[in-house]
């Protein structure tokens, strides 16, 4: 019934005014081989009338409990569908929260990975940039030790074969 009328109210409308209404024309049921078209007919009736068609009749209170059932089911279904729906728009914004902790995590320690790697390079850069005394400097700084600690060494044994 759903796919007729929008709303579950339409269908009480349109039950209610079928149920209500008063049919002039009275039939009886027929037995014969005659095709009738099967159509949906709802129609009222008083206790002792003859029926105008072969079917189900419903009393006022059983269309009434019909109508009250369709609606209060369409109602649940709704509250059902909306309470999943917040426990699913719940449960995934807990998995991006998860997600987004984790990603915050990892950008932190990536950022100080980064940070001590800088360092370190700056580091490097200053000792390979250090002024350094080139080999030349070395050689000609040892020569002159050198002939400086023999002419000690050769002044100081002269002195000590005089006295």
């Amino acid at each position: 019934m759903r796919f007729f009328f929008k709303k579950p109210t339409a269908i009480a409308a349109a039950i209610s005014f079928l149920l209500l209404s008063t049919s002039s024309s009275v039939s009886h049921a027929q037995d014969s081989e005659i095709a009738v078209p099967e159509i949906e007919k709802v129609t009222s009736i008083k206790i002792g009338e003859i029926a105008p068609f072969s079917g189900t009749l419903f009393s006022t209170s059983a269309a009434a409990r019909l109508l009250a059932d369709l609606e209060t089911r369409d109602t649940l279904c709704d509250i059902i569908c909306a309470e999943r729906l917040e426990i699913q728009k719940a449960t995934l914004q807990f998995k991006i929260d998860v997600s987004r902790a984790s990603f915050d995590a990892l950008q932190l320690k990536y950022d100080e990975t980064l940070k001590i790697k800088d360092d370190q390079i700056v580091f490097l850069e200053r000792q390979v940039k250090r002024p350094k005394i080139s080999k030349d400097v070395y050689f000609v700084v040892g020569v002159l030790s050198g002939v400086a600690l023999t002419m000690g060494s050769a002044y100081a044994i002269g002195q000590a074969a005089n006295h």
